[in-house]
């Protein structure tokens, strides 16, 4: 959940002086193609059915766009404007075409668009310790499987709050194989976020992780 503001701190001063018209044509693009957003009440209806598959190319552009849009809805406020407003849907195809394995990346869609998406890999990566390494020797237990890392878990504000989020992490515990263990790394003041984090049985860890020069701090959760 960190990647992007790494990413974005090395591009701090090089924003393109067309990124809003882009980001403009983009989402006209994707309005003529897939079809405008549809109204909340209508996801899940006939017109509008719920839906999750796994990403492939012909989705790259709606899912940069939604990646854009929701990293800037969940880290205003939280985030240096700069960082916030240096991942535009140019930035964010560029994340996921370097860095994600279109096996581990889960897309949300309302119809033929997407709200939403996940990102996971199968075992939780450094700098994440688990609290729980070693313990089942000592105590004679079958050996612990590492926790599958959520790396990423993201819905358009106005489609949160409905229980979609909730299906969509559903979808990626179902994707990934109904892991016994799942971990996360959630900012430390994202209080939206580590409520629904509770909801779905996480707990943080009390380790935590600093990017951005300590000024994005990031707590580590686990679910077991």
């Amino acid at each position: 959940m960190g990647s992007d503001s790494e990413e974005a701190k090395q591009r701090v001063g090089h924003r393109s002086a067309g990124g809003q018209t882009r980001r403009d044509s983009l989402a006209l693009y994707l309005d003529r193609t897939y079809g405008r957003l549809p109204e909340p009440g209508q996801v899940g209806g006939a017109d509008f059915p719920l839906s999750f598959r796994l990403l492939t190319q012909a989705d790259i552009d709606q899912k940069a766009w939604v990646h854009s849009r929701t990293w800037r809805q969940t880290y205003r406020g939280l985030l240096p404007g700069p960082l916030v407003q240096l991942v535009s849907p140019d930035f964010a195809k560029n994340v996921t075409l370097r860095h994600h394995d279109f096996a581990h990346c889960l897309l949300a869609f309302a119809g033929q668009r997407v709200i939403g998406y996940a990102e996971w890999t199968p075992v939780a990566r450094p700098p994440f310790v688990d609290p729980d390494a070693g313990k089942e020797a000592k105590e004679g237990a079958a050996t612990l499987v590492p926790p599958v890392e959520l790396e990423a878990i993201y819905l358009l504000d106005r489609y949160q709050h409905k229980g979609i989020g909730t299906r969509l992490f559903q979808a990626v515990e179902k994707a990934a194989g109904s892991p016994a263990r799942m971990m996360l790394w959630v900012h430390e003041r994202n209080c939206s976020a580590q409520r629904f984090y509770r909801h779905l049985g996480f707990r943080p860890t009390g380790q935590t992780q600093s990017e951005d020069g300590g000024r994005m701090v990031e707590q580590a959760w686990l679910r077991e």
